[in-house]
């Protein structure tokens, strides 16, 4: 709810003349965040005009939003590679060994790894 520290700074931001526009914005926010709390949402932004008027920028989802949405909830594991093991790669561990015997050629478009029939060979002309 709106606190008496609040009302005050809203009064003394507003001249005189627009505090009766003031009121009347102030009640209707009052009922809007009564209204938004009972339905569990999770946030209100609102901004005061130098005319009274207030605007309300931003206001979170509530409850039934998220589960309309199916939001993803907090204890989902956004990185689960952190946690688990290395896979056994088996025969295919000789690709990324970095073996001598393996070596990459360009054929056209494509990237292929082929094995090296020398094991030691130079990219340089002799």
């Amino acid at each position: 709810m709106l606190d008496w520290p609040t009302i005050c700074k809203c009064h003394q931001l507003v001249p005189v003349q627009y505090w009766p526009v003031l009121w009347f914005y102030l009640a209707c926010l009052r009922l809007t965040l009564a209204e938004a709390w009972a339905d569990g949402c999770d946030g209100l932004v609102w901004s005061l005009k130098p005319n009274g008027v207030i605007y309300i920028k931003y206001c979170g989802e509530t409850a039934a939003e998220r589960a309309a949405r199916a939001s993803l909830s907090p204890e989902f594991d956004r990185t689960p590679w952190t946690r688990l093991a290395p896979p056994d790669l088996g025969a295919l561990a000789a690709l990324f060994s970095g073996a001598p015997d393996i070596a990459r050629h360009l054929d056209g478009f494509w990237t292929v790894l082929t094995p090296c029939p020398v094991a030691s060979h130079s990219l340089l002309p002799p």
